[in-house]
């Protein structure tokens, strides 16, 4: 699909870590995947300056790097020049989610479990941004919880007039729909191009499973600003609806947020199988809640 409708810089993201029995497995699956749409993907999760020419070469856009390039809550100035060595600046994505801590946004790392000693502010953006490409960025906090974005972090954001940023978290009602997409035909649209694809937080959608109708304020709102494609991230069951003037996709969500969710809270997988059974027992636990449906 992705290919088909030309939708490019997609995540793929390896979860398991390289120690783990199950990470041959999900490596091949990822390398499907880019070998599906040269070109038109990024990758991430695991990502050093030995392997990241390799996914590449197998057909991904860029690759998304966190965790190697922090080492006891330090930059590695040393693996960042590395990897720009190795791939080149236009094929590296940083991965700067971060989380609050004293009135300040920090960067972690290891699926977000790991304080940085870095802080998130425009001076170190402009000085990380002559290793990489664009930026990706989460609202860790309030990531899936659909409760409101980070406003301290996305104003911050959207007022640095740099490489490309992606964020992700917390859109909830109307007001925030309507608030974060005049800022983004405003500010951002403006910089860096716009765009007919809306990929939704972690378990957030703007209706339930029907198709979405004219009488939906957040879709008219949505469709009225460009907004053609939209996708959701953990539907119950997966589906593609096709309307008059929009296409809609849901994805059921097999990660290891969901796996860990399946056992200790709610089992949304049971009819595919016992999340015990597969679950990696190498991977940090608990993972990190992220009240995602």
């Amino acid at each position: 699909m992705y290919k088909k409708d030309g939708l490019t810089g997609g995540h793929i993201i390896l979860l398991n870590p390289p120690a783990s029995e199950y990470y041959d497995a999900t490596k091949a699956q990822a390398l499907k995947a880019l070998h599906a749409y040269p070109g038109g993907m990024q990758i991430g999760g695991g990502i050093t300056a030995e392997n990241a020419a390799e996914y590449l070469e197998e057909g991904a856009s860029h690759v998304i790097v966190t965790s190697y390039v922090f080492q006891n809550g330090q930059v590695r100035y040393d693996r960042l020049d590395r990897l720009k060595k190795a791939v080149g600046k236009e094929h590296l994505v940083l991965d700067l989610s971060c989380r609050r801590r004293e009135n300040s946004y920090y960067i972690v790392t290891n699926r977000w479990q790991t304080f940085t000693e870095l802080r998130l502010i425009p001076e170190v953006l402009e000085e990380l941004s002559g290793w990489c490409d664009e930026f990706l960025v989460h609202g860790v906090d309030v990531e899936g919880k659909a409760s409101g974005t980070e406003e301290d972090l996305v104003r911050m954001l959207a007022a640095w007039n740099g490489l490309p940023i992606t964020y992700a978290g917390g859109i909830g009602s109307m007001e925030d729909l309507r608030e974060d997409n005049r800022k983004w035909q405003e500010r951002v649209a403006p910089l860096i191009g716009g765009t007919d694809i809306l990929i939704y937080p972690f378990g957030a959608d703007i209706a339930d499973w029907h198709p979405y109708t004219n009488d939906n304020e957040r879709f008219n709102l949505l469709w009225a600003s460009g907004f053609r494609y939209f996708c959701n991230v953990d539907s119950s069951p997966y589906f593609v609806q096709k309307g008059n003037d929009f296409m809609r996709m849901g994805r059921r969500n097999l990660d290891g947020y969901r796996m860990w969710q399946d056992m200790t809270v709610k089992n949304h997988t049971s009819d595919l199988f016992n999340a015990a059974d597969i679950f990696d027992p190498d991977r940090p636990t608990p993972v990190p809640d992220y009240n995602g449906g």
